[in-house]
């Protein structure tokens, strides 16, 4: 959250994929005054997504989606009652409170857009998400790619370390972040201390970004 504080700039367009109620996005957009496209599948969270927008009244800056995202266009099941732990059904796995969900691509969502950063928290679903976005991860303007790699991907049988293979390809090296000293450390893989995997291309564009951040101060630190 504070290397998105750091990144951020006005105008900047924010991608928020499984946004839960939108944590990052108000940061992203209420904070910085980013742009924001940000989708929740499951209906009744995506209507507090919406309800915290309203809130902070950047109801001009961000487009919400209340769809799935995957590798093509079609429908998924998925999980309701698992709070942010909330996830697509894999093969065999049964939920009585499942809903079916309109899933499509960021591809196609996003044809006209040049997003600056974009958050992936999909619960183990990261492959499919990926594969529907190779045309928006080689636009130039992205930047910086965050990722929640916690093994939730062995339940599609999905090697998270082939995320990491495949985002290498496209220009993007892994690291972890230190928001006090606002330092980067660069990994070889995914971060094994947190769930968060930070994926930069264009590191030194990203450190001069986040150097030239004024300070912030939170719980009375600057930083």
């Amino acid at each position: 959250m504070s290397l998105l504080l750091d990144f951020v700039r006005e105008g900047d367009l924010f991608v928020d994929v499984g946004s839960n109620v939108g944590s990052y996005s108000i940061l992203a957009c209420a904070a910085k005054k980013a742009r924001g496209f940000v989708f929740e599948p499951v209906p009744e969270t995506y209507i507090k997504l919406n309800e915290n927008i309203r809130l902070n009244h950047i109801e001009n800056l961000v487009h919400t989606f209340n769809i799935g995202l995957s590798d093509t266009i079609g429908e998924l099941s998925f999980t309701t009652s698992m709070d942010c732990m909330n996830h697509a059904l894999s093969d065999g796995e049964i939920d009585s409170e499942a809903i079916t969900v309109k899933v499509s691509t960021l591809d196609l969502i996003l044809k006209d857009e040049s997003p600056a950063i974009i958050k992936i928290d999909v619960e183990g679903f990261e492959t499919p998400v990926l594969q529907g976005s190779e045309y928006i991860l080689s636009k130039p303007s992205l930047k910086v790619i965050i990722i929640e790699l916690n093994g939730s991907g062995c339940r599609y049988k999905y090697d998270e370390n082939q995320i990491v293979k495949f985002l290498k390809t496209k220009g993007f090296d892994t690291y972890s972040y230190d928001p006090f000293s606002r330092k980067f450390l660069c990994l070889n893989g995914k971060n094994s201390e947190s769930g968060n995997t930070i994926f930069i291309r264009d590191i030194n564009f990203v450190i001069d970004r986040v150097n030239s951040s004024p300070l912030k101060i939170i719980n009375g630190i600057s930083y």
